[in-house]
């Protein structure tokens, strides 16, 4: 089981892959906030509408909080948004990976106990499960700079083939 964060959902919907944690980790979840900011009250879009056809067709499942996991996520800083503090709380809860790309969270997560993988690293792990080749990885994360700020040695070490 996995839980996306709405910046990893919206950046892997953006490059069309949201196919690629299905594959890689079986279970997808997001939080029901992310689910509110990601897709109900985001602008209509071709990133909204691959979300919405992946949740329809039960891809991605919306997973509610419980009272446990809504008590949780309200005592997370206040500086991380609505769908970070719920996927570091339900990963807490139910044990698993979480997705998210941005530095605080990740941080947060990390001390927590948690796994945490972004966006990258997906890509990464694809291309070394063989599920994407070396061209489509270069051109996601291509694509990726469009929504996403990474460093560029982050992005050498995505695209060499280094195994480590």
């Amino acid at each position: 089981m996995i839980i996306l964060d709405n910046t990893a959902l919206s950046a892997l919907a953006h490059i069309d892959r949201l196919d690629i944690p299905l594959i890689l980790f079986g279970d997808t979840h997001i939080p029901e906030c992310v689910y509110y900011e990601g897709v109900l009250k985001a602008k209509k879009s071709k990133r909204v509408d691959r979300i919405k056809k992946y949740i329809e067709n039960g891809q991605i499942k919306v997973i509610k909080s419980t009272q446990k996991d809504i008590e949780y996520a309200e005592s997370l800083p206040t500086a991380l948004g609505p769908g970070e503090r719920y996927a570091i709380a339900i990963g807490i809860s139910e044990k698993c990976l979480i997705v998210t790309d941005d530095l605080k969270p990740r941080k947060i997560a990390k001390e927590l106990g948690l796994d945490v993988i972004g966006t990258l690293g997906i890509l990464r792990l694809a291309r070394k499960r063989n599920l994407i080749d070396k061209n489509e990885l270069r051109q996601s994360v291509e694509m990726l700079h469009e929504v996403l700020y990474f460093t560029d040695d982050l992005e050498e070490w995505v695209l060499s083939d280094d195994t480590t």
